[in-house]
C-alpha cells in the first residue's frame, strides 16, 4: 500500500495555520490597529481548531490509505461521517452510536463475523477501549490490511490528555510503534501534523499518527 500524500483538506489547514502565524509575526501587520488584527487572528485559529474541521482532516488523511473499491470494516465508526470522505459500497460500521450498522460496545463481548474485509479501520479508538491488545488480537483476522490512528502523548499535550475522563490508554510515538509490532506482522507509521498546539495553547494535540498494518 502506497504512503499517502498530504490531503487537500490538511493542506488547507496548513495554509490557515501559516496565515495565523504571519499575523502574529509580521511587523507591518502588527503596526496596524491591533483590535482588528486580533479579531482576524483569533478567527483563523478558531477555524483551524473546530472539531468539525479536525475530524474532516483526519478522515481525509485516512481516505488516502483506502484504495478505491475497498470493502471496509470500521470499528468505532461513530456516526459513520467518514463515508462523506470515502466512497464505499461495502462498508460495515460497529459502534455504540445508533447510526452504526451494528450497535455494539467494543469493550463488551467479542463479535464473530462470517466474512473478511479489505480494510479494517480503527480511527481514534484505541485510546478509549479498556484492552486494545485484546481488541486487535481478535478483530485483526477480519481484514487484510488495517489503518489505525491515534493522537500520541507528547510534552505539549499530556496535561490535556490527563484531563479526559474517557481516555484509557496513551502511547508516545515510539511506544505505539512497539505496540503495533506486537500485534501485526507489518507496520508502517506516518506522522501528520494537522494543528499547532504551541501557537494556539489549548488546541488539539499534535502530531496525529496513522498506522498502516498487515496481520
Amino acid at each position: 500500500m502506497n504512503m499517502a500524500t498530504k490531503s487537500t483538506f490538511t493542506t488547507e489547514l496548513d495554509t490557515i495555520r501559516a496565515d495565523a502565524i504571519t499575523l502574529d509575526s509580521d511587523d507591518a501587520i502588527l503596526a496596524k490597529d491591533w483590535a482588528s488584527i486580533d479579531t482576524e487572528y483569533k478567527a483563523k485559529l478558531a477555524i483551524m481548531h473546530t472539531i468539525k474541521h479536525r475530524w474532516q482532516a483526519i478522515h481525509a488523511d485516512v481516505a488516502d490509505y483506502v484504495p478505491s473499491g475497498s470493502s471496509i470494516l470500521d470499528l468505532g465508526c461513530g456516526d459513520k461521517e467518514i463515508l462523506n470522505t470515502i466512497t464505499c459500497d461495502d462498508y460495515h460500521g460497529v459502534d455504540v452510536n445508533l447510526a452504526a450498522d451494528e450497535v455494539h460496545d467494543l469493550d463488551g463481548s467479542l463479535l464473530t463475523f462470517d466474512r473478511t474485509w479489505d480494510i479494517g479501520l480503527l480511527v481514534e479508538v484505541l485510546q478509549f477501549v479498556e484492552d486494545p491488545g485484546r481488541l486487535l488480537n481478535h478483530y485483526k483476522q477480519y481484514a487484510t490490511n488495517w489503518v489505525l490512528t491515534i493522537r500520541p502523548v507528547t510534552e505539549e499535550n499530556i496535561a490535556f490528555r490527563e484531563s479526559r475522563v474517557t481516555f484509557k490508554n496513551g502511547w508516545t510515538r515510539d511506544e505505539w510503534v512497539v505496540f503495533l509490532n506486537e500485534h501485526f506482522a507489518s507496520v508502517t507509521v506516518s506522522d501528520v501534523i494537522f494543528t499547532d498546539i504551541v501557537t494556539y495553547g489549548t488546541g488539539f494535540p499534535k502530531p496525529f499518527l496513522i498506522g498502516v498494518c498487515t496481520p
